[in-house]
């Protein structure tokens, strides 16, 4: 009986170790950049190390997303404050899809054409906007207009109408 639990201990021991290992590996999410000019916006993604990945692109909104495998951040979720002018990407957000896996979600204002390309840990996204329009630029306070003037009109009595015997 002592061998059998003697042998349940090593077997926890090995089995902790290799889930040690395993969250020691994980990638640390440490940067994200944004910059943009005009239709074009590249996004600069800073891991510890290079890791395997999947990015999408989804309409209605349009958005588009990089899930990071086998990585973590140690803040969990945030959001990226972005420059001005936001013509391509309004907003990045981070988060934790699953134990292991981190998600960076980008909201555009419109359509995109993208490509993602890897070195080493960094991950570089670049998105161009369709059709190469810039979106509607952000709708500007226009003053209220003036009230109307009052109209002055002279005013002539007609001819009295006309009366008809009863």
């Amino acid at each position: 009986m002592a061998k059998n639990t003697q042998c349940g201990w090593i077997l926890l021991f090995f089995s902790l170790q290799g889930w040690v290992g395993a969250q020691t590996t994980s990638a640390l999410l440490r940067s994200i950049r944004a910059e943009q000019s005009g239709s074009r916006a590249e996004v600069v993604i800073g891991l510890d190390q290079a890791v395997k990945f999947e990015a999408h692109y989804l309409r209605s909104p349009d958005r588009f997303y990089v899930d990071l495998f086998k990585s973590h951040s140690f803040t969990g979720g945030y959001e990226v404050r972005l420059a001005e002018p936001k013509t391509v990407v309004t907003q990045i957000r981070v988060g934790t899809l699953q134990a292991g896996v981190s998600r960076v979600v980008m909201d555009l204002t419109g359509p995109v054409e993208f490509s993602v390309t890897a070195d080493g840990g960094q991950l570089r996204v670049s998105l161009r906007l369709t059709g190469g329009a810039l979106p509607p630029p952000p709708a500007q306070a226009q003053p209220a207009p003036a009230p109307p003037r009052p109209q002055s009109r002279t005013f002539q009595p007609g001819p009295a109408p006309a009366r008809t015997p009863p």
